[in-house]
C-alpha cells in the first residue's frame, strides 16, 4: 500500500504543509488559504461538472464530508474577509483542513485514491488538549470523503499533535544538550498568538 507522510501547521495566515511519500526524500511544501467556508452540494456538482479539476490543487479544493461541502476562498474567486476570524480556535476546522491538506499532497505526489497515512500536526498550547478531540474527527472524516478528483478513503496509522513552538526547544535541547544550570527559552509569535517555553 502506499504511504503518505504529511506535516502541517493550521495557520491563521496560511495552511502549511510538508509531505511527501518516502521518509528519506526531501518534502514538497505548499502553502494554502486558511479560510474554508461550507457551502452547498449543488454549488460543487455545478463546479465539478463545468470545469473539470484544473490547475494547482491548493487554489481549487473542495472537501465533502456526509453530503457537506466546504471551499477554499480560492476556489469561489472571492477575496478573503478583510478581518480574518481570529477567535474561532484552531481545532474547530483542523479536520477539514487536514482532509483539504491530505487531497493536495496526494495530488502532488500521484497517489491512488486509497493510501496510509502519517500525519504530525500543530495547534496553539492552549488548544493541544483538544488533540484527542482532532485525532478522532480526524480518524472518521478520512474514511470516506469527496474532492475534486473523487472520493478518498485514507488509513491514518501515526498521528502527533504538538505546541506551536514546542519543536523549536525539542529540536535544540537534542543537537545541543542543555546542562543543569541553563534553560532555554522559545518566544513564538504568530499570527494572532504569541507563546512562550
Amino acid at each position: 500500500m502506499e504511504h503518505l507522510y504529511l506535516v502541517m501547521d493550521y495557520g491563521s495566515s496560511s495552511l502549511k504543509i510538508a509531505f511527501s511519500t518516502e521518509l528519506t526524500e526531501c518534502p514538497q511544501q505548499v502553502l494554502m488559504e486558511p479560510e474554508v467556508i461550507e457551502v452547498s452540494p449543488t454549488i460543487v456538482e455545478k463546479y465539478r461538472f463545468r470545469a473539470g479539476f484544473k490547475g494547482d490543487p491548493a487554489a481549487w479544493t473542495f472537501v465533502g464530508i456526509d453530503n457537506t461541502y466546504y471551499v477554499f476562498f480560492l476556489m469561489i474567486r472571492r477575496p478573503p474577509r478583510s478581518t480574518p476570524n481570529l477567535a474561532e480556535l484552531k481545532s474547530s476546522s483542523a479536520a477539514i483542513r487536514t482532509l483539504a491538506a491530505v487531497f493536495v499532497a496526494a495530488y502532488h505526489c500521484s497517489l491512488g485514491k486509497k493510501f496510509s497515512l502519517f500525519l504530525s500536526c500543530l495547534l496553539p498550547p492552549g488548544e493541544i488538549n483538544e488533540a484527542e478531540i482532532l485525532l478522532e474527527d480526524i480518524k472518521k472524516a478520512l474514511k470516506s470523503f469527496d474532492t475534486p478528483t473523487g472520493r478518498y478513503k485514507v488509513s491514518l496509522k501515526y498521528f502527533n499533535c504538538s505546541p506551536e513552538g514546542g519543536g523549536l526547544a525539542m529540536f535544540y535541547q537534542h543537537h545541543r544538550t542543555l546542562s543543569p544550570d541553563r534553560s532555554l527559552g522559545v518566544l513564538m509569535m504568530g499570527h494572532r498568538n504569541t507563546s512562550a517555553y
